[in-house]
């Protein structure tokens, strides 16, 4: 199998693999926007910077979350990985950042796998249990 070069390059390659065509996914100069179920992923290349950010927006707070929604949310950045949650106003986002640099086609398939499938389990558990609520979206 030929080796893949370029960021760009890999990603499109991976997502393809992952049944998602460039046509369909890539949407700017080192852009892409996916959907997994009910998750909405973005995946951008800053190359002046060198860093790739992959996120996903996945639902909102509740008006007054519990204290069990946000035990949960500080719950699973402890588990092993490199995608973290956040919070931003009232968003919850699943998040990771990786160095071009050391950003090989093996780790790039694991970051993207992880986070299409994280995406769609958290948000659906976020909305059910917890009481968030689903995001309109433009995608």
């Amino acid at each position: 199998m030929k080796k893949i070069t370029g960021i760009v390059n890999v990603i499109s390659q991976i997502l393809s693999e992952l049944g998602y065509p460039q046509e369909d996914c890539y949407v700017a100069s080192n852009l892409w926007k996916l959907k997994n179920g009910s998750a909405h992923i973005t995946i951008a290349y800053d190359k002046e910077s060198g860093f790739i950010f992959g996120d996903a927006v996945l639902c909102s707070l509740p008006k007054d979350p519990s204290n069990k929604l946000l035990i949960f949310l500080l719950l699973q950045n402890n588990e092993p990985g490199k995608i973290r949650l956040a919070v931003k106003d009232d968003a919850i986002m699943l998040s990771w950042t990786a160095y071009d640099k050391y950003f090989s086609q093996e780790t790039a398939r694991t970051y993207i796998e992880e986070h299409l499938k994280e995406a769609d389990r958290l948000d659906n558990i976020l909305v059910s249990k917890y009481g968030c609520v689903w995001l309109n979206s433009d995608f």
